[in-house]
C-alpha cells in the first residue's frame, strides 16, 4: 500500500509490523468491515503505531463518498489531490487521512504518509 520510501521512513523511525492492525477511526472499521486490508506498525515501548487500511471500489463511488462525509471527513486535497482530512484524534490531535482515486479508498492514520502511498494496482 506504501511506496518503497513509505516504507523506508517506517524503518528510519523504528516502526515495525505489528501483528494484528490497530483500527479504531470509524472510517477504518468500516473498510475493514466491507473487505478492506489493514497493516499497522508501531514503536517498540511507545504507543506511536501507523495504520493503513485500503479497499477497491467501483467507481462510481458514491457510497464510499458517503461514508467520508458520515464519518467526518471533508474533502481538502491536502497534502495530496482527493484527500480527505479526518476528525482530529483525541489523544494525539492528528487528522487521519483518507484518498479516494480511481479504483481505491485508502486511509492512513498519519498525514505524512498520504504523500507516500503507492499506486493502485
Amino acid at each position: 500500500m506504501l511506496a518503497a520510501e513509505g516504507y523506508q521512513k517506517l524503518t528510519d523511525d523504528g516502526l515495525e509490523p505489528l501483528p494484528a492492525p490497530r483500527v479504531f477511526d470509524a472510517l477504518a472499521v468500516r473498510m475493514v468491515e466491507a473487505g478492506g486490508v489493514a497493516c499497522s506498525w508501531g514503536k517498540p515501548n511507545t504507543d506511536i503505531a501507523l495504520t493503513v487500511v485500503q479497499i477497491g471500489v467501483t467507481p462510481p463511488d458514491d457510497a464510499w463518498t458517503e461514508a467520508l462525509a458520515e464519518t467526518g471527513y471533508v474533502l481538502t486535497d491536502d497534502p495530496v489531490a482527493r484527500a480527505y482530512s479526518g476528525p482530529a484524534e483525541p489523544g494525539s490531535g492528528i487528522s487521519p487521512i483518507a484518498v479516494l482515486t480511481d479504483g481505491t479508498l485508502t486511509f492512513v492514520s498519519a498525514p505524512t504518509f498520504a504523500t507516500m502511498l503507492a499506486p493502485a494496482a
